[in-house]
């Protein structure tokens, strides 16, 4: 599998991380199916230490996306 990030951070200027609202355990693989569905390449799946999973994938402009499923982080939805 692919590396998730350039292994030059050089070459990487700036990285973002927009939280919209973090997934439902368990309906992440019906999110990734849906994207793929529309033609979307998943590019990375992880699992974490908690058990939660993420998925990413590149928006049109090539911005990398991730979506979380609850748990990995201790926020308020």
């Amino acid at each position: 599998m692919a590396p998730l990030f350039p292994q030059n951070p050089a070459n990487c200027a700036i990285f973002l991380l927009l939280r919209l609202k973090q997934i439902e355990r368990g309906s992440l693989d019906d999110w990734a199916r849906r994207l793929e569905e529309k033609g979307v390449r998943i590019t990375h799946r992880e699992t974490w230490d908690t058990g939660s999973r993420s998925v990413y994938f590149e928006d049109p402009d090539g911005n990398v996306v991730e979506l979380l499923e609850q748990g990995l982080w201790p926020l308020k939805d």
